[in-house]
């Protein structure tokens, strides 16, 4: 099989489709022997194109460790316009697309919200805090002023968990209860807050941890 029909193989492993990547990207000259250095080491094709040329040159030759680092903000901005704004979110399927089109490949936590109209179109986008890997802090009046300057009808609040569970903790969810309470009280509706983490999902809506619209 050539590079491509590799990548595209259901039945490929991880250690090949790398080392199609390899082979067609840089000049290794030995591409087989490099990704399975690598993932020996880093564990994960993922964590191979999150990893910092210095980390990856431990392993592979600088200048296939520099190019294989470039490959992400490539992959970000295909990503960027492949999943732009969506014009509407009208169910759970559309809004788990965007919140993971929103936080894929971070390694800070990051909080987002999404404001819509009445229609559920989307007005605008924010991110409204970054945290570490462990927590961020959501606030909430700078989350009333953006749902207010927009005019949002409603909001879906979204924050991702680098490198854990998607299951929210007790202080996501009280968070939660916090920011509707606040916008409650100004005739706007929070519709949902998804949590992402590893190409996962959970509603917090869905599973009743709020008492959603």
């Amino acid at each position: 099989m050539n590079n491509i029909e590799i990548l595209n193989s259901y039945t490929a492993t991880n250690a090949e489709k790398l080392a199609a990547i390899i082979r067609s990207t840089t000049n290794s000259r030995n591409p087989e022997a490099d990704a399975n250095k690598l993932l020996l080491n880093l564990s994960s094709i993922k964590n191979v194109f999150e990893a910092p040329a210095e980390t990856l040159a431990k392993f592979v030759s600088a200048g296939t460790a520099e190019k294989l680092s470039s490959l992400l903000p490539i992959i970000r901005i295909y990503r960027a316009e492949e999943m732009e704004e969506p014009q509407r979110v009208t169910n759970r399927l559309e809004l788990e697309k965007y919140c993971l089109s929103l936080t894929e490949g971070r390694q800070r936590e990051g909080f987002y919200v999404i404001a819509v109209n009445a229609q559920c179109k989307v007005i605008a986008t924010k991110e409204i805090a970054e945290g570490s890997t462990s927590e961020v802090a959501a606030y909430p009046r700078e989350i009333a002023k953006f749902a207010l300057d927009v005019n949002a009808h409603s909001v879906f609040l979204c924050h991702n968990h680098p490198g854990g569970t998607c299951a929210p903790s007790t202080e996501d969810i009280q968070t939660t209860v916090q920011i509707q309470h606040i916008l409650n009280n100004l005739q706007i509706h929070v519709l949902d807050h998804m949590i992402t983490a590893n190409g996962r999902t959970y509603s917090m809506a869905q599973h009743g941890d709020f008492e959603s619209r």
